[in-house]
């Protein structure tokens, strides 16, 4: 289980990571790779704006993903933006399978 990452005073404020906490007891690995180079909230920006999340969207952990399987989770998608930058990290570390499961989808009007 790879989870996106989230906003840090948001999980700050609540007092826990929520798609950790709803997946920790699949007692799953889980592995919290993605970063970001500099402070970013998709939801402060427009939906034309958003693509800018593949320019910040780092991998902390390059540590060998090749031949397994993945379930990449997101909480809200709105445009896509996160999943496409994240999967453009994972597939040059050549794993299996990368599946990925969205809780809510959203749009901007």
């Amino acid at each position: 289980v790879i989870p996106m990452p989230s906003w840090h005073e948001d999980d700050q404020w609540r007092g826990f990571n929520h798609v950790e906490a709803m997946f920790s007891c699949l007692k799953l690995p889980m592995r919290k790779i993605f970063g970001k180079s500099k402070p970013h909230k998709q939801a402060n920006l427009s939906f034309s704006n958003r693509h800018q999340i593949s320019a910040i969207m780092i991998l902390n952990d390059k540590s060998s993903l090749r031949g397994k399987s993945i379930l990449l989770v997101d909480d809200v998608m709105t445009s896509g933006e996160t999943i496409k930058a994240a999967l453009a990290l994972l597939r040059p570390l050549n794993p299996k399978k990368i599946n990925v499961l969205v809780m809510a989808k959203t749009s901007l009007k």
